[in-house]
C-alpha cells in the first residue's frame, strides 16, 4: 500500500483503514459506471464506445443543423412514421437510433417531448461537463426511483426545493387527516383549557375516591364477617365456618384484653391464632421498624400481603429477612448515596472519633462500607428511579448533588429568577459581621460566607461557631420565620456551635427567648425547631435555611492540612450527598477554606468537598459559566441551554421572532436538567421572568404517550412550575399553525398583565 499510494497528499496522515474504504469505494464507482456504459450499450446497440458514440451524435447534430428545412421536416417525419421516408434510404439507419434514443431519454428526463434537436444537444453538453458527477446523480436516481411515482412526479416536476415538498406534504396529510377526523379538526385550544381543568379536578376526585374506596373496602370486609360470626355454622360453607370460629374466639378475646387494665398480653400473642385474624382484619397497615417486626410479630409467612421499606440504605440485610419473610411481596425505597445501616456496640478507633454519636443511650458507628438491603436489592431485582425533586424551592439548591450523585437524571424545577452576575462575594473578616450578612444570605438561593479568620483547631472553628451564631440571631428576627437548621462536619464542631449559640444567649435576652421558642417550634404539628445536627444525624431532615459549617481550614500556624475526617473515608462524598439536599430555600456554606487550598481532590470526599465549595462560591457571586462548568465536569453533561443554545424548531423560531419584535428577550431551554422552559421571556431590569413558554417540541413528545406519561406532560409539569411562582403559557404548533392570531392575542394580553403588574409594584425612592 506504501508503494502504490501516496500519503504525502494529506496534510494529515490518513490510516491504512481510511484509503482502503476509500479504494473500495472507488472501485464500486467505477463498477457501476461500467455497468451504466454496459447498460448504454445494449439500448443503442453501441459496440464501440460511449465516448465514440457521444461524438458520432454530435456529428450528426452538426450535419443536421446544416441541412434545409424541409430536409429536416421529412427526417421528422420518417421518425414517427418511417414509411414516409421515401428517397431517404440513407437515413434508413438514424429513425431507430433516435427513437431507442427517445425511450432511453424519456426514462430520465421529463418534458422533453417538446425540445428541439439543438436543445437536446446543449443539454447533453451540459451533462457531458457534469459527468464526473454522474455516478452521484445515478445513486440519486436509483433513491429515486423506489419512490411512488406520484412523488417523482412531484420532485421533477414542481418548481419546489426539498423544504417545500415537505410543507406541502405536510400540509395534505394534515388536511386529509381532518377530513376524516371532524372532531380533531374542530378542537380548539380552549376545548384544551377545559379538558385539563376537568382533568385536574378528575385526578384530585379519583384520588380521594379511591382513599375512600379502600377505606370502604376494610370497613365492608370486617362488617361483613362480624355477620358471619353471628350466623348459624348450619348456613355456611366450609369457607365461611372457618371464619367464623376464628371470628367469635378472637373478638371475644380481644374485648376481654381491651377492658383490663393491667397484665396486658404481648403484642405477639395476640398477633397470632384467632385474635390476630381480626386484629388484621381491622388494622390491615402496620407501621414498624424491622427490629419492632422481629420483635413483636409471630413468625408467620403469610402475615402479610406486602412489606415496604423506607429508607432501605440504612436497612441492613439481616434485619430486613424476617420483615420480608412475613409478606408476599416487598418494595424496597431508598437512595444508595444516602447513609448506610448504622451498626451498633462497633469496635472504635481513636482516630474514627467522628464516625460515633449517641442514639437513645446506644453508641452508634457508621460503616461506609456495609451493605444495605438496598444494595442487595438494586442489583438482584428490577429497580425504577423516581426521577422527580419536590423539595428544593430553587434549582441550584439540588443541582449539584443531581449532577455530582445522580448523573443529572433528576427532575428539577426551573428557577424564576434571574440569574445575577454583579454579586459581591461574601468575606467575613470578624465573626460579628453574621448580622450584616444575614439580609445577603436570603437574597441568594446558594451563598458562600468565606471566613478569612477562622482558625481550625482541636477540631473546631471557633470564628465559623461564633459567625453562625450571630446569623442565626438576625434570621430569627425574620417576619417570615424561616425554619433553621444548621449542619456540621463533626461532632466536635456540633457542640461548639451550640456552645456559641449558648454564650450569646447569656449575653442577649432577647435572643435567648427567641431561640427558646425556635428550639420547640411545630408548624401544623410537626417539629419544625432549630437543629444544629453533624453529617451523621442530620437524613430524614429538612429546613428553609441550611447553615453548613465546613469547619477545617488553616491551623494556628497557617498550614491546611487534608485530614477531613469521615470524608476522607471511602464514601464520604455520601456524607456530603446528606448535607447538600436538607434545604428547602437557602443554603449558606460557611467555610475557612477556598476551594483551591484543597490538593487531595483524587479522594473522592475531599474531590466532592472541594468541587461544591467552587459550585457555592460561583452561585453566591452570580457566576453561571463557572458553576455550570462545575455541574457538566461532574456527570459529563452540559445543562440544557448549553447542550441546545440555538433554536432547533420552526415553532420556537417564530414565536421568539414575534416576543422580540415587541422589545422582549428571551432565554432558551431555561433550566438545569431535562425539565426545563423552552422560551422564558424577561425585560430589561427584571429579576425574574415574565413568562415561561412551553412548545411541543421534540422534548415534549419524548415525554412518551402513556396515560401516565401524558398526564406528566400536559397537567403535572404547567402546574408544577405556576406552584413554584411562574407564569405558565403552552403553545402547540397545531394551534399556533391554524389560529396564530388568537396565539399572538394571549401572549400580548399575558405580557401586558405582567407589565401591569409591575406598575403596580410600590417604588421604594
Amino acid at each position: 500500500l506504501k508503494r502504490a499510494y501516496d500519503f504525502s497528499r494529506h496534510a494529515v496522515t490518513p490510516s491504512w483503514l481510511d484509503i482502503l474504504e476509500q479504494l473500495d469505494h472507488e472501485y464500486d464507482i467505477r463498477a457501476e459506471r461500467y455497468k451504466v456504459v454496459q447498460m448504454i450499450g445494449d439500448e443503442f446497440h453501441i459496440h464501440h464506445g460511449l465516448e465514440k458514440f457521444l461524438e458520432t451524435f454530435r456529428k450528426i447534430q452538426r450535419d443536421w443543423e446544416q441541412m434545409p428545412d424541409s430536409f429536416r421536416n421529412l427526417v421528422l417525419a420518417s421518425i414517427e412514421d418511417p414509411t414516409r421516408a421515401r428517397g431517404l434510404h440513407i437515413l434508413s439507419g438514424i429513425g431507430p437510433l433516435l427513437r431507442d434514443f427517445r425511450i432511453a431519454v424519456s426514462r430520465v428526463l421529463c418534458g422533453w417531448e417538446g425540445c428541439s434537436l439543438q436543445e437536446l444537444d446543449f443539454a447533453f453538453d451540459q451533462l457531458g461537463a457534469l459527468s464526473d458527477s454522474i455516478p452521484r446523480l445515478l445513486h440519486s436516481l436509483e433513491a429515486l426511483a423506489a419512490l411512488p411515482p406520484a412523488l417523482q412526479e412531484a420532485i421533477r416536476a414542481l418548481p419546489l426545493n426539498r423544504q417545500q415538498l415537505l410543507s406541502a406534504s405536510a400540509h395534505a396529510g394534515l388536511r386529509e387527516t381532518w377530513q376524516e377526523s371532524p372532531s380533531v379538526a374542530a378542537w380548539l385550544p380552549e376545548d384544551r383549557e377545559e379538558a385539563l381543568e376537568k382533568l385536574a379536578e378528575s385526578t384530585e376526585a379519583l384520588h380521594q375516591r379511591s382513599a375512600n374506596a379502600v377505606r370502604e373496602s376494610v370497613r365492608q370486609r370486617f362488617c361483613d364477617r362480624l355477620n358471619i360470626a353471628e350466623q348459624l355454622a348450619t348456613n355456611l360453607n366450609e369457607e365461611e365456618r372457618v371464619i367464623r370460629k376464628n371470628y367469635r374466639k378472637g373478638c371475644k378475646e380481644l374485648e376481654h384484653e381491651f377492658g383490663k387494665s393491667m397484665r396486658y398480653r404481648s403484642i405477639r400473642d395476640l398477633a397470632s391464632d384467632e385474635t390476630g385474624f381480626v386484629l388484621r382484619d381491622m388494622k390491615p397497615i402496620w407501621l414498624m421498624s424491622p427490629l419492632s417486626v422481629s420483635d413483636t410479630l409471630p413468625l408467620l409467612a403469610d402475615h402479610f400481603d406486602a412489606v415496604v421499606f423506607d429508607e432501605a440504605s440504612q436497612i441492613t440485610l439481616e434485619d430486613a429477612v424476617p420483615a420480608l419473610f412475613r409478606a408476599g411481596r416487598a418494595v424496597i425505597v431508598g437512595d444508595e448515596m444516602q447513609l448506610p445501616p448504622t451498626s451498633f456496640f462497633a469496635n472504635r478507633r481513636v482516630e474514627d472519633d467522628e464516625f460515633e454519636l449517641e442514639e437513645g443511650g446506644e453508641k452508634v458507628h457508621y460503616d461506609l462500607n456495609s451493605s444495605s438491603l438496598l444494595n442487595h436489592a438494586a442489583r438482584n431485582i428490577p429497580s425504577v428511579m423516581l426521577g422527580w425533586h419536590y423539595r428544593s424551592r430553587s434549582e441550584s439548591l439540588i443541582s449539584f448533588s443531581n449532577h455530582a450523585f445522580y448523573g443529572g437524571r433528576l427532575l428539577t424545577v426551573p428557577e424564576e429568577e434571574l440569574p445575577r452576575d454583579d454579586v459581591e462575594g461574601i468575606v467575613v473578616n470578624d465573626p460579628k459581621q453574621g448580622a450584616d450578612y444575614a439580609s445577603a444570605l436570603l437574597q441568594r438561593p446558594v451563598s458562600f460566607h468565606r471566613i478569612s479568620c477562622g482558625v481550625y483547631e482541636k477540631r473546631r472553628n471557633t470564628a465559623e461557631a461564633e459567625y453562625i451564631a450571630e446569623l442565626v440571631r438576625k434570621l430569627l428576627k425574620e417576619p417570615s420565620r424561616p425554619s433553621i437548621g444548621v449542619v456540621a462536619f463533626s461532632e466536635a464542631q456540633q457542640s461548639e456551635i451550640d456552645r456559641a449559640f449558648r454564650r450569646l444567649a447569656e449575653s442577649d435576652a432577647d435572643f435567648a427567648e427567641r431561640l427558646d421558642t425556635e428550639l420547640e417550634r411545630h408548624d401544623d404539628g410537626e417539629f419544625a425547631g432549630l437543629l444544629i445536627r453533624n453529617l451523621e444525624n442530620i437524613q430524614g431532615d429538612e429546613r428553609d435555611i441550611i447553615i453548613l459549617s465546613v469547619c477545617y481550614g488553616p491551623d494556628p500556624h497557617g498550614r491546611v492540612r487534608m485530614n477531613f475526617g469521615p470524608i476522607n473515608m471511602a464514601g464520604g462524598e455520601k456524607r456530603l450527598n446528606v448535607a447538600f439536599s436538607r434545604a428547602k430555600k437557602f443554603m449558606a456554606l460557611v467555610s475557612s477554606l477556598d476551594y483551591t487550598q484543597i490538593t487531595n481532590d483524587h479522594n473522592d470526599g475531599a474531590g466532592c468537598l472541594k468541587r461544591y465549595i467552587q459550585y457555592a462560591e460561583a452561585c453566591s457571586t452570580g457566576n453561571q459559566t463557572a458553576a455550570h462548568r462545575v455541574l457538566q465536569g461532574l456527570s459529563g453533561t452540559a445543562t440544557p441551554s448549553e447542550a441546545a443554545p440555538g433554536i432547533d424548531d420552526v415553532l420556537t423560531a417564530q414565536i421568539v421572532e414575534f416576543i422580540t419584535g415587541m422589545g422582549y428577550s428571551v432565554d432558551l431551554n431555561v433550566g438545569q436538567s431535562d425539565f426545563v422552559v423552552d422560551i422564558a421571556v424577561r425585560a430589561a431590569n427584571d429579576v425574574q421572568y415574565r413568562l415561561g413558554i412551553i412548545v411541543d417540541n421534540q422534548r415534549w413528545y419524548q415525554t412518551g404517550t402513556t396515560e401516565t406519561q401524558i398526564l406528566e406532560r400536559e397537567l403535572l409539569k404547567p402546574r408544577l412550575l405556576e406552584a413554584f411562582g411562574w407564569q405558565v403559557q403552552v403553545i402547540l404548533a397545531r394551534d399556533w399553525y391554524e389560529c396564530q392570531d388568537d396565539c399572538i392575542r394571549v401572549l400580548k394580553n399575558r405580557l401586558s398583565h405582567e407589565d401591569q403588574n409591575e406598575d403596580e409594584q410600590p417604588k421604594i425612592g
